[in-house]
């Protein structure tokens, strides 16, 4: 199965609302550009998504990121769309996604960013 990229927010049209950290301490709901998909990828509707230790690190400022950001990388949901080369995945799929499985063909991983 393709791993899928995070989009922890709601649908609402041609955008989608996010729960962004703008600056250690603060995060804001705001509307942001509806996700498209690239082959390899799946736009998920997140229903449920965790709040880990990395998380409220980067909240509190005591882990470094470029921000703005979206947090949460750990969630449930369900597939509103699939990439044309995705395969094992479609439309309607309830998932549980993992962020730390490896393909080695994303534009991620090809980058170097497997993490």
């Amino acid at each position: 199965m393709t791993p899928v990229s995070p989009v922890a927010a709601e649908r609402d049209g041609d955008c989608v609302r996010a729960g962004v950290l703008q600056r250690p301490g603060v995060i804001e709901v705001v509307e942001v550009d509806d996700p498209s998909c690239a082959p390899y990828e799946a736009v998920i509707r997140v229903a449920q998504c965790g709040v880990c230790g990395t998380d409220r690190s980067i909240f509190r400022g005591e882990y470094a990121v470029e921000g703005p950001m979206v947090l949460g990388h750990e969630y449930s949901g369900t597939v509103l769309e699939v990439g044309r080369d995705v395969v094992g995945l479609a439309v309607g799929d309830r998932v549980v996604v993992d962020p730390n499985v490896v393909d080695d063909i994303c534009f991620y991983c090809r980058a170097g960013l497997s993490h």
